[in-house]
């Protein structure tokens, strides 16, 4: 669609936002878990592959590094406000 490599279009999203493109692919995906997990009783882990994580263990390490907390702690934090 833009006629770029996918390295060259990392570097030049890289360049632009001044963030990776891996990182914010995850934050989009982990807001939009964040939203699943406070309005539905889904199974943590159906949430996070149908927002685009394949391996639940780099799920687990993408979430607690940018919420600080674990997906289990969040919901029961953030549904009891």
């Amino acid at each position: 669609m833009v006629y770029m490599t996918e390295s060259n279009f990392c570097k030049f999203f890289k360049k632009t936002t001044t963030i990776t493109f891996s990182s914010y692919l995850n934050d989009l995906r982990i807001n939009a878990v964040c939203k699943l997990l406070l309005v539905s009783e889904e199974n943590i882990n159906n949430i996070a592959y149908s927002c685009g994580f394949e391996s639940l263990s780099y799920f687990n390490r993408v979430f607690l590094n940018k919420k600080q907390m674990s997906p289990k702690a969040f919901r029961i934090n953030h549904k009891a406000k």
